[in-house]
């Protein structure tokens, strides 16, 4: 008889991920170890979480580039920057 398995929610899980926080950074968020992050991983998703996290965090930078886009056209600093 082990401890008790640890609840995630995919949903949080997912949008972290989208806003490219670390394996430790979501490990502190559900307050546990970033091994557990990754066993969780490969129990609800199959994958580690490297390839989980590159799947949703594609979602992210995509959505950061719309952003930057955007800006572009009324700031020149973004626009000389892209």
């Amino acid at each position: 008889m082990g401890r008790p398995k640890k609840e995630f929610s995919k949903e949080i899980f997912e949008e972290l991920c989208n806003i490219q926080c670390t394996e430790s950074e979501i490990a502190s968020v559900f307050r546990c170890d970033p091994d557990t992050v990754n066993r969780w991983c490969k129990d609800t998703y199959g994958t580690t979480f490297s390839d989980t996290y590159k799947k949703y965090a594609e979602d992210g930078k995509s959505s950061l580039r719309r952003t930057q886009f955007r800006l572009a056209q009324k700031n020149t600093a973004m626009a000389i920057w892209l």
